[in-house]
């Protein structure tokens, strides 16, 4: 039986945009999830054969539809509407998310694909995230630093608002606030990280704050040599090492030419059943917001041929 195309197993290198519809094809599921998602949500994806900008726009209409909202928990009631009964919704969004690979963790050159194995890094990027986000990918953070030579570890703080827990109580503050006076001396002084550094924005746009992040980093290091890491969370490092890598190509739009630079690192996290704490298992309902989300960016990055 042919190996079932997933998330972590497509190229940009290799792969083709067509391939993209293929991500969690099976025998009994011919369509893939891309497709499949489409029908359900009434979004009409461009054909396979279409050019780049009418694929990604596709992609970024059905992105809309399943998870129009960035906090992901925030489309969970319409998720449901779509999709019938709170059961009914938990065991197909499982199975797109499954087939996907969508959860799986990695540890790869984000276009090639290839292992992390054994390489130094220049620096690791950590994107502004919701607080417990952030606390797994600090920990990858941590786990890389163990086996591999790190440099700088950047962290990239916005005025998008969290919740993090202090003693008994949940303290709403300002991503930037939550980075600069907790995560990173967490990550400095009780986890031995020696070189953190914070990127601070103004902002609450996705892009603007990768555009940052990557503006301080080009002062930093040689990004025509740079080995960079993105450490994500399973299901968005996608989007989030795209991001980052869109954004250091408007400084040095030779960085990452060939595949050989930048990285993308997840930490495993579980694939929940909805009744789960947010701080054990990942929603499925919320979780397939991030389907769309990984096929409109990664169409961004496929290849030339």
């Amino acid at each position: 039986m042919t190996e079932v195309l997933t998330f972590d197993s497509y190229s940009p290198a290799e792969h083709t945009l067509s391939d993209l519809y293929l991500i969690g094809a099976t025998e009994e599921h011919p369509k893939g999830v891309a497709q499949e998602m489409a029908e359900t949500f009434g979004v009409e994806l461009a054909p396979p054969s279409a050019s780049r900008e009418e694929i990604t726009a596709g992609f970024a209409s059905l992105r809309d539809e399943v998870g129009k909202s960035k906090n992901l928990q925030q489309n969970i009631a319409s998720v449901q509407e779509k999709l019938g009964t709170d059961s009914d919704a938990i065991g197909i969004t499982r199975d797109w998310i499954t087939r996907s690979g969508l959860m799986t963790p990695v540890d790869r050159k984000y276009i090639t694909g290839q292992s992390t194995s054994g390489q130094p890094f220049q620096a690791l990027i950590l994107p502004d995230q919701v607080y417990n986000w952030s606390v797994r990918m600090g920990e990858k953070a941590v786990e890389l630093s163990k086996n591999h030579s790190v440099g700088k570890v950047v962290l990239a703080g916005s005025d998008v608002g969290v919740n993090v827990p202090i003693g008994p109580r949940m303290v709403k503050m300002l991503s930037s606030q939550y980075v600069e006076t907790i995560h990173k001396p967490w990550l400095r002084d009780d986890r031995g990280l020696n070189d953190v550094e914070t990127v601070l924005v103004s902002s609450t746009v996705g892009d603007e704050v990768m555009d940052a992040t990557a503006e301080y980093l080009a002062d930093q290091v040689d990004l025509k040599t740079a080995n960079i890491g993105v450490v994500s969370v399973a299901g968005a490092w996608m989007q989030r090492a795209g991001q980052f890598r869109r954004a250091v190509r408007k400084i040095y739009p030779d960085f990452d030419q060939v595949g050989a630079q930048l990285s993308a690192h997840v930490k495993e996290f579980p694939l929940g059943h909805g009744t789960e704490p947010l701080t054990a298992a990942q929603n499925p309902i919320a979780g397939s917001g991030n389907i769309p989300r990984a096929l409109e960016e990664l169409s961004l990055h496929v290849q030339e041929r």
